[in-house]
């Protein structure tokens, strides 16, 4: 473990002497060393997705086999903010759930403003292979809500199978699901809070979208503020062409209007967030040798791409493996993307965590390049969900081999603690914040009486300006503003400390 996390950290060019916690590393406060693992004895576990409560709790839904069968459960998880499980919710943290001794699979995960928890997914047959919809209502402490559908769990079957895929609160107070029933057609239901169908909704409770196409591949569904449902699908037709069509709803399934059209960017979409009536979109898409490439796609309300973003409102990232997906993203609230997800084979398969700046850009402040990866097991790792909380700490959960992974890395919002008062035993440097603007703080610490330099290099190893030149100062500690000159242009530089033989560096972005 501790080898694997100084690669990470080694991705920031931290000072090799002091190692100082910066944005976009593993949060040393969050479980002893930024990441947390959970499986049962002889099991596995995995995550599906995961929501970040008010009071900073995190709540991890999955799956997990448990005993000698193997049969898999749906999970849930609560941890305190330092990354232990509470003791307080389930058994001892831990949740699990079983549906009729069948496979049972966990797919989404809404906490409604009251603290109840809903958790969808599916349960599979052993025997027919069949899947029907599973919806569980979970009470604040961990418990299946007997008020919710009799038993606290809404089955859904369906002819030819079904999942759950999402669960979507409305602005009157009920909830509808977002389902795929395994026939080229994606459907909405819409639940009274007592988990009864609302009958009043399309047609008896159900509308059904897309029953003519042959291969669907990607089903967005959002609740605008008026209350209507708008409805993307990116498909193919029998004979390879791609189009999207677009519907849009009343509260109540009526349908507002609709229209279709040819689209060759034909992507798989893992999940999706609505801000400010634009809808982002990250999964990925096949090139022309069939390997799959990570898209980014940013709609408008009206079905229509956003041509403000990248290139015609699709970006396509390449991590330089030849299989990269996208599962999961959150905005910051600078509405730059995080998004999370893997790349490569079994057991290569390697978990990745990007930032991109708000206009689809790789922010080469973040990791190496804008991006790191994990690969904590032999196995394989992925990340599957990825939520920025109210800090800007970045959390991330999926999967690691056998085990549940959650991790922390520190936010953009962070300021380094203070440095040891004088006297100090050893030399320290640190600055922020980086990217930097017009000032540039630094700190640092002197053991013993020397002359001060502090000189900025260009990548290509030029000198481009003195901040501090032999600037006497006595073993004590210091912090000082430095401005960053107007005429040296955005980019990324070196910042050599230098104190008699003692010589540090640290690479730093100008971004005014």
């Amino acid at each position: 473990m501790k080898s694997i996390k100084t690669i990470i950290l080694a991705f920031g060019q931290l000072l090799p002497i002091l190692c100082p916690a910066q944005y976009g590393q593993l949060d040393s406060t969050f479980s002893e060393d930024g990441t947390s693992f959970f499986h049962f004895q002889g099991g596995w576990a995995k995550a599906a997705d995961m929501e970040v409560l008010p009071d900073g709790k995190i709540l991890v839904a999955g799956t997990a086999a448990v005993g000698a069968n193997k049969d898999s459960h749906i999970l849930l998880l609560r941890y305190k903010e330092d990354g232990s499980l509470d003791t307080e919710f389930g058994d001892d943290g831990v949740a699990l759930f079983d549906w009729n001794n069948q496979d049972d699979v966990a797919t989404d995960l809404v906490v409604l403003p009251n603290g109840n928890i809903l958790v969808s997914g599916y349960t599979k047959n052993a025997s027919t292979w069949q899947s029907s919809g599973l919806l569980l209502r979970v009470k604040p402490n961990g418990i299946l809500d007997n008020d919710f559908s009799g038993d606290g769990i809404f089955l859904m079957e369906e002819e030819y199978g079904i999942s759950i895929l999402q669960i979507i609160p409305t602005v009157d107070d009920q909830i509808l699901l977002f389902q795929n029933d395994y026939s080229s057609r994606v459907h909405l239901t819409k639940l009274h809070e007592t988990g009864l169908v609302d009958s009043l909704f399309g047609v008896g409770g159900s509308v059904y979208v897309g029953s003519s196409f042959s291969a669907i591949y990607s089903a967005i569904c959002k609740v605008l503020e008026n209350g209507h449902i708008i409805i993307i699908i990116n498909l193919e037709d029998d004979t390879g062409f791609g189009y999207r069509t677009y519907s849009r709803l009343k509260n109540n399934g009526g349908l507002l209007s609709s229209n279709s059209s040819i689209d060759k960017n034909v992507f798989v979409s893992f999940e999706e967030i609505l801000q400010d009536n634009i809808i982002t979109s990250v999964g990925y898409k096949f090139d022309r040798d069939y390997h799959k490439d990570i898209t980014i796609n940013r709609f408008k309300i009206d079905g229509s791409y956003d041509y403000s973003f990248a290139i015609n409102g699709t970006r396509l990232l390449d991590t330089g493996e030849e299989y990269e997906e996208a599962h999961a993203l959150d905005l910051d609230k600078d509405k730059n993307i995080v998004l999370v997800g893997h790349d490569g084979h079994v057991p290569d398969q390697k978990a990745f965590i990007a930032r991109l700046t708000s206009d689809g850009a790789w922010d080469n402040t973040f990791g190496h390049g804008g991006q790191f990866r994990l690969n904590y097991s032999t196995k394989e790792d992925a990340a599957n969900s990825v939520q920025v909380d109210s800090k800007q700490r970045i959390l991330v959960a999926g999967q690691s081999g056998d085990s549940l992974i959650l991790l922390r890395l520190i936010g953009s919002d962070f300021t380094p603690p203070p440095l040891p008062p004088a006297p100090v035993e050893a030399y320290a440097f640190r600055l922020w914040p980086n990217p930097v603007g017009s000032i540039l703080n630094i700190e640092y610490a002197l053991p013993t009486s020397g002359l001060v330099t502090l000189e900025l290099w260009d990548m290509q190893g030029r000198w481009i300006a003195d901040l501090l030149k032999d600037a006497p100062r006595l073993a004590s500690t210091y912090t000082v503003e430095i401005p960053i000159d107007a005429g040296i242009p955005n980019g990324a530089y070196w910042l050599r400390f230098k104190v008699g033989d003692f010589k540090a560096e640290q690479k730093i972005v100008i971004l005014k």
